[in-house]
């Protein structure tokens, strides 16, 4: 299984109100139940949380070979994959938002350099070489 997708989130809560079990626990069904969907596999999905502010990290594990394979060819699949984890990060946001948290609570929110970017990166680096 390779890290095909990751977000990371801060919040404006702070770390010893949160109940750390549930909130893991939820985290983990919100993110499978998208990234599950999204990637057609079935996905494990690693949360951290970190203490001052609420910092999440979030990193979904699943075969990008599967991904690959969705849609054609391998670098649009690459492609593809990496616009999945933007889509993924934009769903994971909304739901936090509408099951009852603030929007303004969202200090930070942002896509975790992944599998399928450093592949991109090798084949645009290919691309330069045969130019």
């Amino acid at each position: 299984m390779a890290l095909i997708a990751g977000m990371e989130f801060r919040f404006e809560l702070e770390f010893d109100e949160v109940k750390l079990e549930e909130t893991e626990s939820y985290l983990k069904e919100v993110v499978s139940k998208y990234s599950d969907l999204i990637y057609g596999q079935s996905t494990e999905v690693h949360v951290q949380l970190w203490k001052g502010s609420l910092r999440v990290n979030l990193a979904i594990f699943g075969a990008i070979y599967i991904g690959i394979g969705q849609y054609g060819s391998f670098r649009s699949g690459i492609d593809h994959l990496i616009q999945d984890s933007k889509s993924l990060k934009g769903l994971v946001t909304s739901q936090i938002v509408k099951n009852g948290l603030n929007e303004s609570d969202i200090l930070e929110s942002k896509r975790m350099y992944c599998i399928p970017d450093r592949i991109r990166r090798v084949l645009l680096a290919i691309e330069r070489l045969s130019d």
